[in-house]
């Protein structure tokens, strides 16, 4: 077996990043325990691509690689970059990736401490993938279109403000006021802002300690007549997996203090 997917892996995991199979021509994780299966391991990567050689390569993100990654999706990313470069000075010269959808991947040093994941809280279509996350990597494809590196500079630093405006928002499922979620459910969310406002939803049902489980119904149910078009199952219950170990975090906190 040699084919390019099985060579990336293997690269990737040899470097210390974390890996793990995507079903083929998609996002979607290919292991039972999706990003908890995730290993530098060789050995589980060859029976992994020996049994589906066209699996998409997904590395993590995070404290563990290294790194992080500001995903910019699509037009309405580069648009969202823009208006930030353009107040806060460029982006530094760093590695990364092209997209399918046509948006970019940059690849960060991890700066220590907590980088959380954070969706559309920076600008419409931009995404962090921070601790907790993942991203594929070329030359994986999704909907026929590859990954592709397009700068093979060394990482960078976080730049200062990028750092600052990040952690300022990554507060998944922090406190919203009704309001938020009547307005999801009245009148929908549209691609670009699903992430969050799924987040959002998500939030608002476990800080009023909603049990997990239904919020988790409720979440796939909203998602499936309000949100256009659907996020996939597997990312409504990554959002819903993720908003729930902040909450309990905070918790664990709020007690620890008094």
């Amino acid at each position: 077996m040699s084919s390019n997917l099985f060579q990336a892996a293997l690269r990737f995991s040899g470097r210390g990043w974390p890996v793990m199979p995507c079903r083929p021509g998609e996002k979607v994780p290919a292991t039972q325990n999706g990003l908890k299966d995730a290993t530098t391991d060789w050995g589980q990567v060859i029976a992994w691509w020996s049994k589906v050689p066209t699996c998409n390569v997904a590395v993590c993100t995070g404290a563990e690689a290294g790194f992080v990654v500001l995903d910019v999706d699509g037009e309405e990313g580069v648009e969202s970059l823009r208006a930030l470069e353009k107040e806060h000075g460029a982006l530094p010269r760093t590695a990364s990736v092209v997209t399918p959808s046509g948006g970019q991947h940059y690849y960060f040093k991890h700066p220590g401490g907590e980088f959380r994941n954070s969706a559309g809280k920076l600008g419409t279509g931009l995404d962090i993938r921070g601790d907790g996350g993942y991203v594929l990597a070329p030359p994986s494809r999704v909907k026929g279109r590859p990954y592709e590196v397009d700068e093979r500079a060394p990482m960078a630093e976080v730049p200062g403000w990028l750092q600052e405006a990040s952690q300022r928002h990554q507060q998944p499922g922090e406190a919203q006021p009704t309001s938020v979620w009547m307005e999801i459910m009245r009148h929908g969310v549209q691609e670009g802002g699903r992430n969050h406002g799924m987040a959002s939803l998500v939030g608002h049902f476990l800080r009023r300690y909603i049990d997990l489980d239904l919020t988790r119904e409720v979440a796939h149910l909203v998602n499936q007549m309000r949100f256009k078009p659907p996020l996939p199952d597997w990312e409504v219950n990554r959002t819903v997996d993720s908003v729930n170990e902040s909450e309990l975090r905070r918790r664990e906190a709020n007690d620890a203090n008094r």
